[in-house]
């Protein structure tokens, strides 16, 4: 893994305003489909590393990731983008993402995914992922503020399949393939919820 010059100094600075500068970051990466990835980045104290973690220096912050974490890095760059479409932050560069699903129709779905329905129930701290496509079906998964909401099928419904009827009719089905019991709040009527 590299970080860019612009992220060693953002990391930093994150740290130093947050009064955390006897700290470690951690990075946790996993697999969300066959070419998309979600990072997480956290703070730990220097003491609370663990015996089989990889761990790099990047300009004076040390970097944290356990080996399954590490082994999704390996090619990655760790970036920081400024009032780029996707707003400003730290942003992971991995060649398997850009390089994107080999089917045009599960590539057209995943740009609608990543253009527009994602920041729309972002808001709700929600995410879709596009898991698999085969056969005219398009499998799902729903996570973070979706995973367990009451909501999640109406979202699915009236949102993201009434959207791929109007521009993508190659796709016939869409399968939610979430395990929405294992969410925060799980799947019950909730009336107020929303994904």
């Amino acid at each position: 893994m590299e970080v860019s010059p612009v992220a060693e100094e953002k990391l930093k600075e994150a740290l130093s305003s947050q009064n955390l500068q006897e700290h470690a970051v951690r990075i946790v990466a996993k697999r969300a489909s066959p070419v998309r990835f979600r990072y997480n980045l956290g703070v730990e104290p220097m003491d609370q590393g663990r015996e089989d973690d990889y761990s790099l220096d990047a300009g004076g912050t040390e970097l944290r990731a356990d080996p399954e974490t590490a082994e999704i890095l390996d090619g990655v760059t760790l970036d920081y983008v400024e009032d780029s479409d996707e707003g400003s932050g730290f942003k992971f560069r991995n060649p398997l993402e850009e390089k994107g699903w080999e089917d045009p129709v599960a590539q057209r779905f995943q740009e609608l995914l990543d253009k527009e329905i994602n920041p729309g129930i972002a808001s709700h701290g929600g995410f879709i992922d596009l898991v698999d496509y085969k056969d005219g079906k398009a499998f799902v998964s729903m996570g973070g503020g979706c995973q367990g909401c009451g909501m999640a099928k109406v979202t699915l419904q009236e949102g993201v399949e009434a959207r791929v009827n109007e521009l993508i009719p190659e796709i016939k089905e869409i399968v939610d393939i979430t395990d929405h019991a294992a969410g925060p709040n799980p799947h019950q009527d909730q009336g107020t919820s929303q994904p």
